[in-house]
């Protein structure tokens, strides 16, 4: 069958379902095993699933570090795309997911985890691109993040879906994983490129929300005479200067933050981003740490 055919058999329009809808139809959950392994811890397994036009091979292994598992997309029974996960450990994950309405078909979306109690999930993105007249197919790699990712919602409701996730530099940048938060970050695919709309206006009402929610946090630790961590005030600055209320976002730190704690700056980086600071380092304010790190990370623009 056609994508032609099968698409008006299946959809009441041309690029048919919604992200709502279109969500609904995880592929995982249509799984039909192809070639089954002997159930042996270790061996290869390959899966199959036919989805409209798309023909979907994930190959994997269970509780193999060593082993990177693998999906190859086939469309209208030509190979479009291979994508290797290395890092992820087990079975892949495969959903459809309408990213990008400036091509003709919706885009898979490859998620794969690789284990660990704070990392990662990998997300990639096979999306349909215009070639010379026709259609050629790329696969746009959005990254690796910490904890699971939920699947992609139309947040800001143009049609196309984006996923919600975090600033994972934030993490340990001024403490431990649980004193520190991670601002928001809002990511999808979009002309077939990887396409930051963290500070799109209509994601707007998102971290506005999120940075309200923080304040009534911050009040009542307050209330509580409880500590407020400077991992935590680092990321509320990051998302109120998204919103455009860095300046309540700096006051507010300045009001909250642990004074006496002091971090190490080195003004010439090594090689080894991790090693030893080749010249003489300082130990900075979390103030003053903080407006570096925060022009390094692209929250406050450069001079120009």
């Amino acid at each position: 069958m056609s994508w032609h055919t099968w698409n008006r058999a299946k959809l009441p329009y041309r690029r048919a379902l919604k992200a709502s809808s279109f969500m609904a139809l995880v592929l995982s959950a249509l799984f039909i095993l192809a070639h089954p392994g002997s159930g042996q811890a270790g061996d290869e397994k390959t899966e199959v699933v036919e989805y409209g036009p798309f023909k979907i091979t994930i190959t994997y292994k269970e509780d193999d570090f060593d082993y990177a598992p693998s999906v190859a997309v086939a469309f209208s029974g030509a190979p479009i795309a291979m994508v290797r996960l290395d890092g992820a450990i087990g079975k892949p994950q495969v959903i459809t997911a309408e990213l990008d309405a400036g091509n003709a078909f919706p885009e898979l979306v490859v998620t794969g985890y690789s284990g660990g109690a704070h990392c990662c999930t990998l997300i990639r993105v096979i999306t349909a691109a215009s070639d010379k007249g026709g259609t050629a197919w790329k696969v746009v790699d959005l990254g690796e993040f910490d904890g699971t990712v939920e699947d992609p919602q139309d947040f800001d409701g143009d049609g196309q879906a984006e996923f919600l996730l975090k600033d994972d530099r934030f993490l340990y940048a001024y403490g431990c994983y649980a004193c520190s938060y991670a601002p928001p970050l809002i990511l999808s695919v979009r002309n077939g490129k990887k396409a930051d709309l963290t500070g799109n206006a209509l994601m707007r009402p998102l971290l506005v929300k999120e940075a309200r929610r923080l304040e009534k946090m911050f009040r009542k630790a307050r209330q509580r005479r409880e500590k407020i961590e400077n991992g935590m005030l680092a990321g509320y600055v990051a998302l109120k200067l998204r919103i455009g209320e860095g300046i309540d976002g700096w006051r507010r730190m300045l009001a909250l933050h642990q004074r006496r704690e002091r971090y190490d700056f080195c003004p010439v980086p090594g090689e080894d981003p991790y090693g030893d600071c080749p010249v003489r380092g300082y130990r900075l304010s979390f103030p003053l740490h903080l407006s570096i790190f925060l022009r390094e990370t692209g929250y406050i623009p450069g001079r120009k």
